[in-house]
């Protein structure tokens, strides 16, 4: 591993615009932050859906979308629960990826239309998956919760640095999913996405704002209306 890669991997908390500078000059690569987080998020999600109480899973998950799930109802879900398993966990990675990879576009795209210069769209993924290392936050504090929780605890209750958590919200408070999905880690990655833009770039600090504002608010406002 090369000293500017070991180097990024303090600087992205301590000097980000280091890194940044450094996928300028097309010195860094996005894939191995991208491989270490996806691989933690499969690690301790896989650990999760493969042990957690499938059948109170299913029964909490069923009543926040607002169902009240019968005995019978539930036993005939339980029916597939291998496969519910399987599907759960391997959505947690490409999940992942796939989020990864349309803020990656969406930044791309933003630049052909702001920036007078051209970048390639591995610049912006190397953005996108450095930036995100915080988000091994909550993957570590879901997995510290998971390993010290006694009883059944629902995944979105796993990551004791969300808003929900922080504010001690019931999961049948108004708007838990929203905050829920505000974590330390995702507002950190929301902020490096933005100066990664905007060192990248060169383009105005207000400019970049509202750029890196639109992905955040997309997420969030769907959550909500949902």
């Amino acid at each position: 591993m090369s000293n500017p890669t070991m180097n990024s991997f303090l600087d992205i908390f301590a000097a980000p615009n280091n890194v940044f500078d450094r996928i300028r000059e097309k010195t860094l690569s996005a894939w191995l932050p991208l491989v270490i987080i996806l691989v933690a998020t499969i690690a301790v999600f896989g650990w999760y859906f493969m042990t957690v109480d499938m059948f109170q899973f299913m029964e909490t998950s069923m009543k926040m979308s607002g169902q009240a799930p019968t005995n019978e109802e539930l036993d005939t879900v339980m029916q597939g629960e291998g496969v519910i398993r399987i599907i759960s966990v391997a959505s947690a990675g490409i999940g992942s990826l796939v989020v990864y990879l349309i803020l990656a576009l969406f930044f791309f795209l933003a630049a052909t239309l702001i920036a007078e210069e051209k970048f390639s769209f591995g610049q912006f993924l190397s953005i996108v998956s450095w930036g995100s290392l915080p988000g091994l936050i909550t993957v570590l504090s879901a997995a510290i919760t998971y390993a010290l929780a006694s009883d059944f605890i629902y995944v979105t209750s796993l990551d004791m640095t969300s808003l929900a958590s922080l504010l001690g919200m019931q999961m049948d408070a108004p708007n838990y999913d929203v905050a829920s999905g505000m974590s330390l880690g995702s507002i950190w990655s929301y902020v490096l996405y933005g100066m990664g833009f905007i060192r990248l770039t060169r383009c105005s600090i207000t400019t970049g704002v509202i750029v890196a504002i639109i992905p955040p608010a997309l997420q969030y406002g769907l959550i909500y209306l949902l």
